[in-house]
């Protein structure tokens, strides 16, 4: 605490792709560039999720389809699915906080999700509550995910990526900036 270091990294090309440390990352290019304006600042957004163990008579009426909301600007909205496993989650919230380790759940929240996905799910009155998470995504001030190649730089910065897995592999078309830089 209180002194800095300043570490050398020698690479062909970078790929930002730093998830809730991407706006501290890309500050080493804004730095190494002299560039004053930042492009974007990372805000944490936690998704809690309730996981639902259903009752005998539920399990035999399988919920074999997902219940998506109307999504908005800034969500998806809570969704309600079954696992391979044939649990029942109902989530994610989406609540922007500081912290960027915070994972925790509160009752509040989680009694919340519990109610909305009775509501979707009536039969979910009679299921057992196995557990809860929640995890982190990175979000920005932007709406769109903040992908930009700098080639002359030989840096690709991929930040921003709120959603996971192959929801968010058909939104980033990464390889497109990699062909730029080579």
């Amino acid at each position: 605490a209180g002194s800095e270091s300043r570490v050398s990294v020698l690479a062909k090309v970078v790929i930002n792709c730093a998830g809730l440390n991407g706006d501290d990352v890309e500050q080493f290019r804004r730095l190494e560039h002299k560039e004053e304006d930042k492009e974007f600042t990372i805000t944490p957004r936690k998704g809690q999720f309730v996981v639902f163990k259903p009752s005998q008579d539920m399990a035999q009426t399988k919920l074999n389809y997902v219940i998506e909301p109307t999504p908005s600007q800034f969500t998806k909205g809570v969704i309600v699915w079954t696992t391979v496993y044939g649990n029942i989650i109902v989530g994610p919230t989406a609540t922007n906080q500081e912290s960027k380790t915070d994972r925790s759940t509160d009752e509040k929240t989680l009694s919340q999700l519990r109610s909305w996905g009775e509501r979707v799910v009536p039969a979910l009155k009679a299921a057992e509550v196995l557990g809860s998470y929640s995890g982190l995504r990175p979000s920005c001030e932007h709406r769109d995910y903040q992908i930009k190649a700098f080639p002359s730089q030989n840096w690709i910065t991929v930040g921003a990526i709120r959603s996971t897995g192959l929801s968010g592999k058909l939104k980033c078309h990464v390889d497109r900036y990699v062909t730029l830089i080579q």
